[in-house]
Parts: structure tokens; C-alpha cells; sequence
């Protein structure tokens, strides 16, 4: 019983520990699946999109219960599209796929990301170097200008 009272501490379940699942939110039902998992001692908890569907608020939830499992000494692996930036921060490394599933970049975030920084440096100097040699690519990266005509 201790792992299952583990899980629910972990993941902020407590208030709906005792619930019956069917009103559940979709943030919860999403919460006791990780705890589902999590009660079942994987080495490896593996995620797919653990915040897909959700808002800001449920989103950043479920990523703050996700990191209480990794400061466990747990792997996590998640796939993550459109992070905001607050749950891009949560991470501690990216992989970064380009389709076809190529790795475009593997490393460290946070303080320890100079690779990232340089990596999207190399991004934002290419399109600059992109506007100014191709003068009609600049109204790509202008933000347009008000439209009085326009309600």
C-alpha cells in the first residue's frame, strides 16, 4: 500500500483518492493513468503525450507531478508537441526528431544547454542571412503593420 500512497502524493491525488472515476477530469484521468503505471515500479516510465488536450494550468500540473517521479531517481521519456515554455523548461534533455525521425538535436536544457542555444542561434542567424539575401523573405519575419480599413 505504501507504492500506491506513494503515486497518489506524487501526483497530487489525495483531493480524488477516494472519487469515483467516471466524473474525473480529463487532467485527472490523465494523472491516475501515470499513477497507474507508476504503481506497477517501471524502470522506465515511458509517456506519450502526457499533456495533450489540456490547458496551461492542467498541463503544467501534470508536468510538475512528472518531475516529482524523475527527482525519484526514475527515467522518464516523454513525447511532447507545441510545449509552452514553462513545461519546455521542465525538461532536463531534448531530443529533437525532424520527420522521417532524423535527430536534429540531442543534449542538455537549461543552464546547461549552450549546444541548444547555439543550435537555434544557428536557426535565427540563417534566416536573417536568408531576408537580407532574398529582400521579398523579409515580409516573412515583418510583423505586419495595423490595417485602419480593416474593423
Amino acid at each position: 500500500m505504501v507504492r500506491v500512497e506513494d503515486c497518489i502524493r506524487l501526483l497530487e491525488l489525495e483531493k480524488i483518492a477516494d472519487s469515483i472515476i467516471r466524473g474525473s477530469s480529463v487532467e485527472q484521468m490523465k494523472r491516475l493513468t501515470i499513477g497507474v503505471e507508476l504503481a506497477a515500479a517501471p524502470s522506465v516510465l515511458f509517456l506519450d503525450e502526457p499533456t495533450s488536450g489540456l490547458d496551461a494550468r492542467s498541463a503544467k500540473l501534470i508536468m510538475t507531478g512528472i518531475r516529482k517521479i524523475a527527482s525519484t531517481g526514475r527515467t522518464v521519456v516523454c513525447t511532447i508537441h507545441q510545449p509552452s515554455a514553462e513545461v519546455f523548461d521542465m525538461f532536463d534533455y531534448l531530443l529533437l526528431l525532424e520527420r522521417g525521425g532524423e535527430t536534429v538535436f540531442f543534449g542538455d536544457l537549461g543552464a546547461n544547454s549552450p549546444r541548444l542555444n547555439e543550435y537555434f542561434g544557428r536557426i535565427k542567424d540563417f534566416a536573417q542571412e536568408s531576408c537580407e539575401a532574398e529582400p521579398s523573405a523579409d515580409a516573412l519575419v515583418t510583423p505586419a503593420t495595423p490595417n485602419p480599413s480593416l474593423p
